[in-house]
């Protein structure tokens, strides 16, 4: 948590330069791709999640800015068994918090067009799982499956719990009343930093790659103005 930490410190520096400053709500959700190596007899379906932040946005000039935002996310995906093995499957929850900073570029009028692209660190919080598995007291009836559910023990020794990537956004913003503008965004992100430690499965492929429809209102605010005033 404390890389996290660092990123607010870096960016509030940045802040205290600026007069125009906007914060706001953003909300949507995810649909959420794991890559990594499978066998044969298995597939990776994508799960929809949940994403929910407080943007920070300074404004640099006429076009640019930069805007980082302490994010809860949920990115979800569920593993299915194919072949002889269909039925079985395990749906995972993994929960993070994350800190993008992105470099944002704005144009037109009163609706106006926007592009962004950064960079994210985030923390594994927790992670649920559930799914069906044969059940072993019942293998010769014709449904022997049984469900189950429960938390995922997250083995610092085995797994990257501190994970950094790249992100990218395109969206429109429109005002609607006194500083106040909605927006809303589609963002890409995937992480550049694997799941599992390499000295727990090799160079086995373990990242997440995600998409995001959000919507949110910001509010702007003139700092220097308002302690010149004073």
């Amino acid at each position: 948590m404390y890389r996290l930490t660092y990123l607010f410190i870096f960016f509030f520096s940045i802040v205290k330069t600026y007069a125009q400053t906007s914060i706001g709500f953003e909300g949507g959700s995810s649909l959420n791709k794991f890559h990594t190596i499978l066998p044969d007899n298995a597939r990776i379906r994508p799960n929809v999640g949940v994403l929910l932040g407080i943007p920070l946005e300074v404004k640099l000039n006429q076009h640019l800015y930069l805007l980082t935002e302490p994010e809860f996310a949920v990115k979800s995906y569920t593993l299915d068994k194919t072949g002889q093995f269909s039925g079985l499957y395990e749906s995972f929850n993994n929960n993070y918090i994350q800190v993008p900073i992105k470099l944002g570029y704005r144009i037109g009028s009163k609706l106006k067009c926007l592009m962004e692209g950064g960079f994210y660190g985030g923390y594994w919080v927790t992670a649920d799982i559930k799914g069906v598995i044969p059940d072993i007291y019942d293998l010769g009836s014709d449904n022997s499956l049984t469900r189950y559910d429960g938390k995922i023990a997250l083995n610092t020794r085995n797994i990257n719990r501190f994970q950094f990537g790249i992100i990218s956004a395109i969206g429109c913003t429109y005002p609607i009343y006194s500083g106040f503008n909605i927006f809303f965004k589609t963002l890409l992100s995937r992480d550049l930093t694997n799941q599992v430690k390499s000295d727990a499965a090799g160079k086995n492929l373990s990242v997440n790659e995600t998409i995001y429809f959000t919507s949110g209102i910001i509010k702007s605010f003139s700092f220097q103005k308002q302690f010149h005033e004073k």
